[in-house]
């Protein structure tokens, strides 16, 4: 097997070009924004061409608003695609896993995060070698789970689908996490939050607005760490 890397910024710069011009240059009016959108693309191919063509022949004002656009929503076409690798999962238990992966442990150690996810009756190690098999995941050298932007991108949506009202999706990270909890408008829905407490005890701005209603951080932490070894609750990361 030969894994595919994904392109450097020069060389997607070249193939978006392509794509949205049929040639390797394009009117020196378009670089800026080009470069924008290439690196939202993240150096992969399939982005590259869905993005490209579909800019092919639009007005630079076109130009600036998918940019706009892409930063702010996710583009469904490549999502679409990218989705199909999720789709083909052979069951629930590994799609709920990708899921976790995707919301609450990009980054992580891989030991780490099983010993989390088979404590809440995953089958972990089977299951990021399917997400593996399937590219949705990758280990590098550190033993760290990783994962390209835009396959985060497309599983964190999948989650934001599930409700407009964030207390009532299944899965919560850092700003919607410490809102939902500072707010109260969670549900029975949620399964799991992420909370970086490490940046919240960091930045004092933050802390004041983000602890309104929490006595004690060092009482959190060790609440968040019992709650992750109970099989029988909703776990923290």
């Amino acid at each position: 097997m030969f894994e595919v890397k994904e392109l450097n910024f020069n060389e997607s710069l070249q193939l978006f070009h392509w794509f949205a011009f049929g040639c390797n240059s394009m009117p020196e009016s378009f670089m800026e924004c080009a470069a924008s959108l290439v690196k939202q693309c993240g150096g992969l191919l399939l982005a590259l061409q869905v993005l490209g063509s579909s800019l092919s022949g639009k007005s630079m004002n076109v130009w600036r608003s998918a940019l706009e656009k892409l930063e702010g929503i996710p583009n469904s076409k490549i999502h679409k695609i990218l989705r199909i690798s999720y789709d083909s999962l052979e069951d629930d238990h590994d799609r709920n896993l990708f899921l976790d992966i995707a919301c609450l442990f990009i980054g992580k150690d891989r030991v780490y995060t099983t010993t989390i996810l088979d404590g809440c009756d995953f089958y972990t190690t089977i299951g990021i070698d399917n997400l593996i098999g399937r590219s949705l995941l990758t280990i590098n050298e550190k033993n760290k789970l990783m994962m390209h932007q835009m396959i985060r991108d497309m599983g964190r949506e999948i989650i934001r689908q599930e409700s407009p009202d964030v207390g009532e999706r299944s899965r919560l990270w850092h700003k919607d996490a410490f809102n939902v909890i500072r707010e109260k408008t969670g549900s029975r829905k949620i399964k799991c939050l992420a909370l970086d407490l490490q940046g919240l005890l960091e930045n004092k701005s933050k802390q004041t607005a983000t602890t309104l209603h929490f006595q004690s951080i060092p009482k959190l932490v060790w609440k968040l760490k019992h709650l992750k070894r109970c099989k029988d609750c909703n776990y923290f990361n």
